[in-house]
């Protein structure tokens, strides 16, 4: 899993600062089988496209290695998901490293990537619809090499290392009926053993924000490149992400979503109709081929994506969706109030369907319900909260710690866990054979270029915010920086370098050196 430092491109263009795996060998198959279908050349250098296993079987290995290393909230997990899937548009490996596909697979695996500018895409997509939003990115990119069992097998990866832990600890707590008093079984030696690994997992997160930093950089100069109306979008896009209040973040996000958007169409307009001078051309071509860096201006054969899925199944899902929300609404308003079993996936799916912006959104939501409604005791839902700060995968996945206390082991903790993402998954799932079509209409493809530009803007914003929570002291900030060397001048993964990120951490918090903690 080499990382490569380029040369300038034949355009000018200066090296891109994270690493592009699997592209195809010069000549060979951008990566798009002929019908549906998008990868990455293969170890061998052939650019065949894969098979649906081996796709499955790429699926299965990378989402397994990030669900046990992607510490440290949703701009980590995206970081660390552009570093594993992304290449450089036009096949730019091809001067040296077109035969890097089979890097890390082992025995030969095969490598699979997408374009920068269509991962931005389907975050930007994540972020506007409801639900964590690296869990949905990592369901597209799943679905974009397998479809539907390729969603299934990514997202099962992805959250399977921690909600194994999460129900383990979960299931200490739980109190069958009829069995005193709720949420009381480990309460001690299970909370004093998730404060010990909460103080000394620090390092894993400082290395994790490393490789977020690397990756924000390197989508920002993908998407703004020298496009000034662009780099406006994405700074007014990263203050809003960080000023506005958390109860109007769904609002927010949209927002700036739609005000790329308008930036772009209105300069364009303007272009078209003389008004804004040379200045105003010169930055107004760059929405159809004059900026070599914008995601707009790369050739069609570089951003050609496939959702390998049918509008039939889109629509399907979409509704199916809808009447599951309708049926949930109902169980909770009936006159005669629910059981649990009832009560508590469909209130998560509720929640599911109405959460924007990830789980730090869902946190005040969850306590509320979880906590007010005497589900269980304060200290025990911060006990499961504070165990699932300090594991890798999404915060979404604190719901099995709850189903497994409140319901009762692996059955509770999946009832609660699959109402929780079951929604956003739908509604992903189902935009996503419509939008491959939308995407290519030219008037779209040019207003992409702001939303492109606001979603880099809002992982601006995620990484201050990761970084303000993640380097409590001097010695997790040196680890992040020392992470990011080695990253940059080693070559080594992120796996690599989170894990001895942490151990390095651990030392430090045992031996009292670099705090506070």
């Amino acid at each position: 899993m080499s990382r490569d430092r380029h040369p300038a491109t034949a355009d000018g263009e200066a090296a891109p600062l994270l690493p592009t795996r699997g592209a195809p060998a010069a000549g060979g198959s951008s990566g798009s089988g002929s019908g549906r279908g998008n990868g990455g050349g293969g170890g061998d250098g052939s650019g065949a496209p894969m098979s649906q296993r081996a796709a499955l079987a790429a699926l299965v290995r990378t989402f397994f290695v990030l669900g046990v290393t992607a510490f440290g909230g949703p701009p980590a997990h995206m970081g660390l998901m552009h570093a594993a899937f992304t290449r450089r548009p036009e096949g730019g490996d091809g001067d040296g490293d077109g035969g890097d596909g089979g890097g890390s697979g082992g025995g030969g695996g095969r490598k699979l990537t997408v374009p920068d500018a269509a991962f931005v895409e389907l975050f930007a997509l994540a972020s506007a619809l409801p639900g964590p939003s690296s869990t949905q990115l990592a369901a597209a990119l799943g679905a974009t090499f397998a479809g539907i069992p390729g969603a299934l097998a990514a997202l099962s990866m992805w959250i399977l290392p921690a909600f194994t832990v999460l129900t383990a600890v979960g299931s200490t707590f739980y109190v069958p009926p009829g069995g005193g008093g709720g949420g009381g079984g480990g309460d001690g030696a299970v909370g004093a053993a998730v404060e010990t690994v909460t103080h000394y997992a620090g390092g894993f997160i400082a290395a994790a924000t490393a490789h977020v930093v690397l990756a924000a950089l390197a989508i920002v100069r993908r998407t703004v490149g020298g496009d000034g109306l662009l780099g406006g979008v994405a700074v007014v896009s990263t203050a809003v992400g960080l000023l506005v209040p958390p109860a109007r973040v769904p609002a927010a996000f949209g927002g700036v979503l739609l005000l790329g958007a308008a930036a772009v169409s209105v300069r364009h307009a303007t272009v078209c109709r003389g008004w804004g001078g040379a200045a105003a051309a010169r930055g107004g071509a760059g929405d159809d081929s004059a900026a070599p860096t914008s995601a707009a201006a790369t050739p069609a054969a570089a951003t050609e994506w496939t959702s390998n899925m049918s509008r039939a199944t889109g629509a399907a899902l979409l509704g199916a969706t809808a009447v599951a929300t309708a049926v949930a609404v109902v169980a909770l308003h009936r006159p005669t109030p629910p059981g649990l079993w009832v009560a508590v996936p469909a209130t998560f799916w509720l929640m599911g369907v109405g959460v924007f912006g990830g789980g730090l959104v869902l946190l005040p939501m969850i306590i509320r319900t979880v906590v007010e409604a005497s589900w269980l005791p304060a200290p025990v839902f911060l006990t499961g909260f504070a165990l699932s700060q300090t594991l890798p995968g999404p915060l979404f996945n604190l719901s099995a710690f709850v189903g497994a206390a409140v319901l009762g082991g692996l059955p509770g903790a999946a009832a609660a866990a699959g109402a929780l993402f079951a929604p956003g998954l739908g509604l992903l799932l189902g935009v996503l054979p419509y939008w491959e079509s939308l995407r290519g209409a030219p008037a779209l493809r040019r207003v992409l270029t702001g939303v492109n530009a606001a979603a880099a803007g809002l992982i601006i914003g995620g990484v201050y915010l990761l970084a303000a929570r993640a380097l409590r002291g001097p010695a997790e900030f040196c680890i992040a920086v020392a992470a990011a060397a080695v990253a940059i001048q080693a070559g080594a993964p992120p796996p690599a370098t989170i894990v001895a990120g942490g151990v390095a951490g651990a030392i430090a918090v045992a031996a009292g050196v670099g705090g506070p903690f």
